[in-house]
């Protein structure tokens, strides 16, 4: 859970399968350009996973416990959600969350799920230099914390109904910038040529779900109160990316089987060793065999290449020598008298 030192009290952290996402630090990391005294986050996106932005506060040791404060969060997407806490509710240790991206329209407000998209990085893609300059917002989930000041807010109105009206309340402090048009995912097609990435670990960006109308409520209106308190940024990248930046350990090798001290194998593994063993036995077994069987025949084939050459002695001491054999030899003598 992030947890800003210019700001005790509060704690921020990403949920998604019902868990908070770990978070890791890059060490000897350049600051924000855009926020230089943000606290950055480093997290595992989950492709296909909605997420959600929780957030608490500590009564103790909140500093503005007398304020108004919201808590905005923005995402590469463009869509954005906030939500207003009064003092009563930070008296309290409230905790709240950010469950939905949340779009005001001229026709109505609307929300919608927010979840991780995989990026597919290509070298056959275009490059598309146009987004060369909103490549610092991909990846990155930003929440804003201001003090503000509230007033009552006319009526807002949800998308039209059956019966021309809308129906039930919705919380006050849930709120959203006017959008007149739908916002433009940074990457639409998903797909991003590795050559505009340059090297630069980006493997997902935030999507919404479809829209879910929100029914018409009295509300009131924020103005903010100077700069924001604090500023977290939560940068999601795939597990593969945060080990290429050593941000989290490499999966360590399995220790072979063979190597695992006795007391530590299971009834299934000591079987899986003897079955093993048999087969690792029958093979040098073989082996050896095979060995044995080559070094008879190159020997017989030796003592064979001997016998193809014959000498014979006369009495008078002159040799002759005959050629190979065919199955037997004959001798005939041309120097006797008779």
């Amino acid at each position: 859970m992030a947890i800003h030192p210019n700001l005790p009290g509060l704690v921020v952290s990403i949920r998604a399968n019902g868990e908070d996402l770990p978070e890791y630090d890059e060490d000897g990391a350049e600051a924000d350009e855009r926020n230089p005294n943000a606290c950055v986050k480093y997290i595992e996106a989950i492709s296909g996973a909605r997420f959600y932005i929780d957030y608490s506060f500590d009564s103790k040791t909140f500093p503005h416990i007398n304020s108004n404060i919201s808590v905005d969060a923005h995402l590469d997407c463009g869509y954005g959600s906030a939500q207003r806490v009064d003092p009563a509710n930070l008296r309290s240790s409230y905790r709240g969350s950010l469950e939905w991206a949340v779009r005001d329209t001229k026709n109505g407000r609307t929300k919608h799920a927010i979840m991780f998209s995989e990026l597919l990085v290509s070298e056959d893609a275009a490059p598309d230099k146009s987004l060369i300059t909103t490549l610092a917002a991909l990846g990155t989930i930003e929440v804003e914390v201001y003090k503000v000041d509230l007033q009552p807010d006319k009526v807002r109105k949800g998308p039209k109904h059956e019966g021309g009206k809308g129906r039930g309340q919705y919380k006050a402090r849930h709120s959203a910038a006017r959008l007149e048009e739908e916002p433009t995912l940074l990457v639409p097609d998903g797909r991003i040529s590795e050559k505009l990435l340059k090297g630069r670990a980006l493997t997902h960006q935030a999507t919404v779900g479809p829209a879910i109308p929100i029914p018409s409520s009295s509300g009131f209106k924020s103005t903010r109160i100077g700069p924001p308190l604090a500023v977290f940024l939560f940068k999601y990248r795939s597990r593969g990316a945060l080990q290429a930046l050593h941000l989290i350990p490499r999966s360590p090798s399995p220790v072979l089987l063979e190597n695992r001290p006795i007391e530590e194998l299971s009834m299934d593994d000591m079987r899986e060793l003897i079955r093993r063993q048999r087969v690792n036995g029958n093979t040098r077994v073989e082996t050896k065999v095979k060995g044995e069987f080559k070094r008879e025949r190159e020997i017989s084939a030796n003592e064979s290449d001997g016998d193809d050459v014959e000498v014979v002695e006369h009495h008078s001491k002159r040799k002759r020598t005959t050629g190979r054999r065919a199955s037997s030899v004959s001798v005939v003598d041309l120097c006797d008298d008779e």
